[in-house]
C-alpha cells in the first residue's frame, strides 16, 4: 500500500521486467537490448518508489524525486524515526538497515513511525 502525501514530480513509466510489481515497492531500471524495465530493486541500486501499475498499457508508474508519501511496504523489525536514512533491502523493501556497507540511501524518515505506516520522502 502507498498513500501519497505529496508529489512535486512526474512520474516515469516503464514495464515490468522479472515478475509483476506493486505499489509501495522499491525499483531500479534495467537494459535489455535497447529497451528500459523496472525490476526490483536491491541495496546497490535503488532508483524510486512504484505508485501504480496500469492492466491496460502494462506499464508501471513510478516516482523518483519530489515525492513524501505513507507506506505499509517495510521491514516490520526496524526501528523508523524521523530523520533515518532508508535503504532497499534485497527484496525491494524499505529498511533502516543497511543491507552492507555499500548500500545507497533512497529516502528519509519524514515522521517517527506510528502504527502500521511509515512517512517518508525520497532523496
Amino acid at each position: 500500500m502507498i498513500e501519497i502525501v505529496d508529489l512535486y514530480g512526474g512520474l516515469m513509466s516503464l514495464p515490468p521486467y522479472g515478475g509483476e510489481l506493486e505499489s509501495g515497492y522499491i525499483v531500479n531500471i534495467i537494459t535489455i537490448g535497447s529497451d528500459l524495465y523496472f525490476t526490483l530493486s536491491t541495496y546497490r541500486n535503488p532508483f524510486g518508489v512504484v505508485i501504480s501499475t496500469s492492466d491496460e498499457t502494462g506499464l508501471v508508474y513510478v516516482a523518483c524525486s519530489l515525492f513524501i508519501f505513507k507506506t505499509d511496504i517495510f521491514e516490520e523489525d526496524q526501528c523508523y524515526k524521523k530523520g533515518d536514512l532508508l535503504y532497499s533491502n534485497n527484496y525491494g523493501i524499505f529498511t533502516t538497515r543497511k543491507v552492507r556497507d555499500d548500500a545507497i540511501p533512497i529516502g528519509i524518515v519524514n515522521i517517527d513511525r506510528t502504527g502500521r505506516y511509515i512517512e517518508c520522502r525520497l532523496i
